[in-house]
């Protein structure tokens, strides 16, 4: 793995019901970043994040566990949080240490309480919706972003949306493309009508921008990509991305969306070290392993920290 400037690097929790889908898209995403060769199936317990013995029997994921990626110029840490509520400390716990989130969504399935949940603990963070299961008979793609856009309203941009004929799907599209070469019909203005609701939004984001949007002038590339960053960090945009796990629909356009408008806070390497720990385990051929979220200054091999919850020292061993 390469190294990475702090401000390359972004820790993102993946949350959301059980059976949703959120291993599924971690081990989708893993294998679109060249990280694995195949996609494991928690049926067959051959899951990169699923490895406990426990999680294996359950088929559900039980405890936090990290997946690094690489994605271009960028790292990206996925944290794969239990679906089981009785365990929400895992994820309380894994957002403390992320920049933003990824809910997973069941397309074929009304609104669960593990949604729910997963909108109420990230109410106060960037975030992404996937709409997984968009390939399946069942899905109900329109149901579950009416219910998103009852709870947050015209904050909810459909930036990749799927295209259906004869209600099979066909394709997914960027709302950012040239719709008059994908669409005809309701469809079309249906796109046009969330693109231009996408101009609003960037436009807010700077009164530069309001001012160029109300004079009829056209955005850059940079000024839409800055646009769009400055409002989901604010929480006034909300990307939605739809796919398939299964088949490895929509795992690409997540991963351009984290590297392209969910950038990590800045990290000051000069000042002292300062930090969180999030997450401790016990490796039965390494020993006790902690995870550690650096908020400011570096992390050395040897070097003695403070533990302020004891008032005492920790010497770091990588």
């Amino acid at each position: 793995m390469n190294l990475y400037h702090s401000n390359n690097i972004g820790n993102v929790a993946v949350l959301g019901h059980l059976g949703s889908g959120k291993t599924s898209v971690i081990e989708a995403m893993a294998k679109r970043a060249g990280i694995s060769q195949q996609i494991g199936t928690i049926s067959q317990g051959t899951t990169i994040s699923d490895y406990d013995v426990e999680e294996i029997k359950r088929q559900s994921s039980i405890n936090l566990s990290l997946i690094p990626l690489e994605w271009d110029y960028c790292k990206i840490n996925l944290l794969d949080t239990p679906g089981y509520f009785d365990f929400c400390g895992e994820v309380i716990s894994s957002l403390r240490a992320c920049a933003a989130a990824v809910i997973v969504i069941d397309a074929t399935n009304p609104i669960q309480v593990g949604t729910e949940k997963s909108l109420e603990f990230t109410e106060n963070m960037p975030k992404i919706m996937f709409i997984n299961k968009i390939d399946n008979e069942k899905a109900r793609y329109k149901d579950a972003i009416d219910m998103l856009r009852q709870k947050y309203d015209k904050k909810i941009v459909p930036m990749i949306i799927p295209e259906y004929k004869d209600k099979q799907f066909v394709k997914l599209h960027n709302i950012l493309d040239n719709l008059q070469e994908a669409f005809d019909g309701d469809f079309e203005q249906q796109a046009l009508a969330i693109k231009e609701g996408l101009m609003e939004l960037v436009a807010e984001a700077d009164d530069a921008y309001l001012d160029k949007y109300f004079s009829g002038e056209r955005f850059t590339e940079e000024e839409l990509q800055k646009g769009i960053t400055i409002g989901i960090k604010r929480g006034d945009i909300i990307p939605v991305i739809c796919g398939s796990t299964i088949n490895n629909i929509g795992t690409k356009e997540i991963l351009e969306t984290l590297e392209s408008y969910i950038y990590p806070g800045h990290t000051d390497s000069d000042s002292p070290f300062r930090g969180q720990v999030f997450k401790t385990m016990v490796d039965p051929f390494t020993g006790k392993l902690s995870y550690i979220k650096i908020i400011e200054g570096t992390l050395k091999k040897d070097m003695d920290i403070i533990d302020i919850t004891q008032d005492k020292k920790e010497k770091i061993s990588f």
